[in-house]
């Protein structure tokens, strides 16, 4: 599996989040600057976490990007999924109903257990462990 540069500044982006201070956000600005990142695709970037639920964006004098959770709650996979989509080797995997033997299908089971297999570590780590590996310094949500 090959991840989109948009995934890899996605870590980088939430490795950046994690580091606030629980309860406090920073612009969108900010982050593109601290982090080298251009603010069209930052801005990119944002949209698909706070639609997964991952960060919260607020707009307005007050506003800015946060973690929605504690970096211990959210999985590589959450993240992965967030700016690459469903993570399947076979195209039934990563949408119902896209095949039209996927009710009959001999191998489906197996690919199913495959994929499991190779998830596992994306589904068992989180964003806080990471940032363990990063000069990044774990903020925990109280």
């Amino acid at each position: 599996m090959r991840l989109k540069k948009a995934t890899d500044y996605a870590f980088v982006i939430l490795a950046h989040l994690g580091t606030i201070p629980d309860g406090k956000s920073t612009s969108s600005k900010e982050v593109a600057k601290e982090c080298k990142i251009p603010e069209r695709f930052l801005a990119n970037i944002v949209h698909s976490l706070s639609k997964s639920g991952i960060i919260e964006s607020r707009k307005g004098m007050k506003g800015g990007i946060s973690l929605v959770k504690n970096s211990s709650e959210i999985t590589l996979r959450n993240v992965v999924e967030a700016i690459e989509g469903n993570i399947g080797f076979v195209d039934c995997q990563k949408s119902k109903g896209i095949c039209h033997i996927e009710n009959v299908c001999s191998v489906k089971r197996f690919w199913d257990v495959q994929n499991e297999k190779i998830l596992a570590p994306l589904n068992n780590t989180t964003l806080e462990d990471f940032m363990s590996y990063t000069n990044s310094t774990v903020r925990k949500k109280s």
